[in-house]
């Protein structure tokens, strides 16, 4: 029963099973604020009109913007089959930062509600084999361009005015 509320309903898996870094360094359950809220409301009229969840989020700093929607790719990659994700910001650290945020909340999830994890090479790739879903993390400075030879269904890229040649 909880597998398939989580599935179903990106917020009750993000506010109960969502683990975050605070400003001051500790890691506690996400409450979200309203920012992050209303990105979750704009997500899910776009989901029941049938259009893709693309936005240009050109917003504050500090809004927990980018956080959410890390959860939203860890959400999608461990829930559903065949997720082909990309995650991605203007250079290595910042893209291991970016990958941080999932690997924290899935370090933290109760065995049985996650899948197995059968590839993990860190800063560049978390695979659930079982499922055939997977994240792979890039940067803007890579020489080989970001998503290049797979179709990817999801992608989170931050930072783009940064990209070495976007």
């Amino acid at each position: 029963n909880e597998r398939i509320l989580c599935q179903c309903d990106f917020g009750y898996f993000a506010t109960r099973y969502g683990y975050i870094r605070g400003w001051d360094d500790r890691v506690s359950r996400i409450i979200l604020n309203i920012a992050q809220k209303l990105i979750i409301q704009v997500w899910g009229e776009m989901e029941l009109e049938g259009h893709a969840i693309l936005m240009l989020q050109l917003k504050a700093r500090r809004l927990g913007v980018s956080t959410l929607t890390e959860l939203a790719v860890a959400h999608r990659t461990q829930f559903y089959s065949n997720v082909n994700a990309v995650v991605a910001s203007s250079d290595p650290d910042k893209s291991a930062e970016m990958a941080g945020i999932m690997e924290l909340a899935w370090d933290r999830m109760p065995f049985w509600l996650m899948p197995s994890v059968t590839a993990q090479r860190s800063g560049s790739l978390i695979e659930f084999g079982g499922i055939n879903s997977a994240v792979s993390i890039q940067h803007g400075t890579q020489f080989s361009g970001i998503a290049r030879g797979s179709t990817r269904s999801i992608f989170h890229l931050a930072e783009l005015p940064d990209f070495e040649d976007p």
